[in-house]
């Protein structure tokens, strides 16, 4: 895409219980059969890599809804990790997805 200034891979077919529809340096969107509230954070693992994102939207679509999310702080390593791992998705490499919702924070009145 265009003014965007993170490679991006689109579509991915992958062996896990979601459809991960795009994977940035930044961030990924996939499909889920359930809502997530905006800001909820989850625990991504693409492959073996596990980062910690927020959601950032949630589209109801007709049978499911896409779920936007942005990697929190993500190192050096993470990052070219999930970079080596758009190369090889490229090359045919199937990837492996899955998340975890965060317990909500209790608060204190």
């Amino acid at each position: 895409m265009v003014g965007r200034g993170s490679e991006r891979v689109e579509v991915l077919d992958i062996d896990g219980s979601e459809l991960l529809l795009n994977l940035s340096t930044t961030g990924v969107a996939f499909l889920h059969s359930g809502p997530l509230e905006e800001n909820r954070s989850v625990t991504l693992t693409i492959n073996e890599v596990r980062v910690e994102g927020q959601v950032v939207y949630c589209h109801q679509r007709t049978d499911s809804y896409r779920i936007g999310v942005r990697f929190n702080t993500v190192t050096t390593e993470e990052q070219a990790a999930v970079r080596r791992m758009v190369d090889s998705f490229s090359c045919g490499v199937p990837l492996r997805f899955s998340f975890e919702i965060s317990p909500l924070k209790q608060q204190h009145l």
